[in-house]
């Protein structure tokens, strides 16, 4: 059995420069008495918020401010 994540928790990147929260719906919860998250709560700016800034070069929007600052990242 994998671990229980509850709503509000917090998660981290290896390539964002802040960590983003967990927000788990009504519609896809385990019943409990907190929000309870499962597999199906894994939609990016749904129930994942961004973690700031991405550093991660197979990111195409890095790799071309990368580029234009002449690889400075």
């Amino acid at each position: 059995m994998g671990n229980i994540v509850c709503s509000s928790a917090m998660l981290k990147c290896s390539f964002g420069t802040a960590p983003g929260t967990l927000t788990v719906l009504p519609i896809n919860m385990v019943k409990t008495a907190t929000l309870i998250a499962n597999i199906m709560n894994y939609i990016p700016m749904t129930n994942i918020m961004y973690f700031a800034m991405c550093t991660s070069m197979s990111n195409p929007t890095v790799a071309a401010a990368t580029a234009a600052a002449q690889g400075g990242l």
